[in-house]
């Protein structure tokens, strides 16, 4: 199969539809021929505006947010949260900078203002401070270099969920 690389310039083209994602922002779109491989999800066109809700419990008590591979951890934690009776929105947030440039009804949707957020990052916390903001907290890291497979650091620095049950029962008080 031989894939065709078009640059779109301010759009991203879906089934015939144009979906704007930002001005002067380029997109990409793969193609075989005329016809577009494979399907973009609408994960894929959230994404696009730099933050989606990827799990949403009908009136949540909790955002968690993530932005990267964490993103999965949170997601396998909402069962937890869930048991424990804590009701979640999981974000995945890849682009603050997209997000922060949609509306503010959209930004309100993903990440409401009214409820405590928990972040996750492998990063520094300051990369999801603005994302958290003053209703929030990050688990993090300050520090770099230890070195063992992924799993044994996962579990050694908190990247579990049993961890962000912890952590959010703890920033909920319960």
């Amino acid at each position: 199969m031989i894939f065709h690389l078009r640059i779109k310039s301010n759009q991203l083209k879906y089934d015939k539809k144009h979906v704007p994602v930002m001005q002067l922002r380029i997109t990409l779109r793969l193609l075989t021929g005329d016809h577009l491989i494979g399907c973009i999800s609408e994960e894929a066109l959230q994404a696009a505006k730099g933050a989606y809700v990827v799990i949403k419990d009908e009136n949540p008590d909790v955002v968690l947010v993530a932005n990267g591979s964490e993103v999965s951890t949170l997601a396998e934690a909402a069962p937890l949260l869930n048991e424990a009776g804590i009701k979640v929105q999981v974000v995945s947030a890849p682009s603050e900078g997209l997000f922060f440039n949609q509306s503010k009804e959209y930004q309100e949707s993903v990440i409401p203002s009214n409820l405590p957020v928990f972040g996750l990052t492998a990063g520094l916390p300051s990369t999801l401070a603005r994302l958290v903001g003053k209703n929030g907290v990050v688990w993090g890291l300050e520090h770099f270099g230890h070195s063992a497979p992924y799993q044994v650091l996962d579990e050694k620095l908190g990247f579990t969920t049993e961890n962000v049950l912890k952590q959010v029962k703890a920033l909920l008080k319960k």
